[in-house]
């Protein structure tokens, strides 16, 4: 097999290829816009910025290989409150987030409370839980500022 020398460090296209797919010129350019770095993007932003790399690119290969990559268990969907979704790679242990329904906007969770609920849902199903993912939807603080609400103070500790 012969492998590209720019997907050598590239754990996204090891990954596929561990799985028997091909890195075509397209899916590759996906793979490097999702590799970049860059968290929480929609399928039109891996689109836009793909499409740089790749001109000829089209949209259904993007989705393709965003939903290939979300059944291999390399990516994660965030659905935001508008039903579109954005994606990033999934990391070990939990990922969880607070989306804002009204703009958009995704806050990763830095620190999990939840050890004591899952072990308790673990014990009541006889599950083996090896991990979760948590989306809280609401309002952030500044859409709520800018719609009067007086309550919008500063995201609680643990976010960011």
């Amino acid at each position: 097999m012969n492998i590209r020398p720019e997907t050598r460090n590239m754990p996204l296209a090891r990954r596929l290829r561990r799985h028997g797919y091909r890195l075509t010129r397209p899916r590759l350019a996906v793979l490097q816009v999702l590799e970049a770095g860059l968290h929480h993007l929609s399928p039109s932003e891996v689109y836009e910025r793909a499409k740089q790399l790749h001109p000829a690119l089209g949209l259904t290969t993007v989705y393709r290989t965003l939903e290939l990559l979300t059944e291999l268990g390399s990516l994660r969907a965030t659905y935001m409150g508008d039903s579109s979704q954005r994606f990033h790679q999934s990391g070990e242990g939990h990922h969880d987030h607070c989306v804002c329904s009204a703009c958009g906007t995704v806050v990763e969770i830095a620190e999990c409370h939840l050890a004591a609920v899952v072990e308790l849902i673990g014990e009541k199903t006889g599950f083996q839980v090896e991990g979760h993912f948590l989306e809280l939807y609401g309002t952030c603080p500044d859409c709520r500022s800018s719609l009067g609400d007086q309550s919008a103070d500063e995201p609680a500790e643990g976010a960011t």
